[in-house]
């Protein structure tokens, strides 16, 4: 059974138009999509895309890597971007030019991207109704999770150990590497899941909103 978290809040980021992704690195930074750019708080600091060339023309999901590089969800472009630095952003899957499609090197409106304690890169490839594997780095990808049509997935997680999570219109659903169907977790609380994390302790965090005004976050202990 989960428990209902009630914590204090605070607003690191606000006056953003059609923000979607959020991602927080080691040192409690904060990144958030918006626009065609990836904004670092505090400071408020573009850190992709934005007047820099190429820039995501939708960017949607985000992970932030140990060396602070961004790996940014381009939904419009159908491509992953890596941005080392603030100035250069770099096609590691997909194609630049929006070219989508469904081969192992494709990807058809993609929502979000994880990495796992190996490098390998995830990618919630909602176009296509799979959830792709790739190397360090991009290349070729390997189908380890499917969706079912009109899913609305929407978050993507990856755990240390190989399992992952996808949020869907219906629930959360938890992939291993035994199965390519996900199983839908209990289904105990009331109302639409957007966001899922875990803490250092593997506990899992789910938000729900309820309604348009009331969402709710819960913790699942680890087992």
């Amino acid at each position: 059974m989960p428990s209902t978290v009630t914590t204090s809040r605070s607003c690191p980021a606000s006056n953003l138009s059609s923000a979607w992704g959020v991602a927080v690195d080691p040192y409690s930074n904060v990144y958030v999509t918006y626009g065609t750019s990836v904004v670092k708080f505090p400071g408020g600091t573009v850190v992709a895309g934005g007047a820099a060339p190429d820039p995501p023309q939708s960017p949607f999901g985000i992970c932030v890597d140990c060396f602070g590089a961004i790996y940014v969800t381009d939904y419009a472009y159908s491509r992953i971007q890596l941005w080392s630095n603030s100035s250069v952003g770099v096609t590691i899957i997909g194609y630049p030019n929006g070219t989508f499609g469904s081969g192992p090197k494709e990807l058809n409106s993609p929502v979000d991207v994880k990495l796992d304690r190996q490098g390998n890169i995830y990618v919630l490839d909602e176009g296509n109704n799979r959830i792709q594997k790739y190397p360090p780095g991009g290349g070729t990808g390997t189908t380890v999770g499917t969706l079912p049509v009109s899913s609305g997935a929407s978050a993507l997680l990856v755990d240390d150990c190989g399992n992952f999570y996808v949020i869907q219109n219906l629930g959360v659903y938890k992939y291993t590497s035994a199965s390519t169907s996900g199983t839908l977790m209990p289904p105990i609380f009331t109302g639409t899941p957007f966001g899922i994390a875990f803490d250092v302790q593997l506990n899992l965090y789910i938000t729900v909103n309820i309604n348009s005004t009331v969402g709710v976050t819960y913790k699942y202990a680890y087992s």
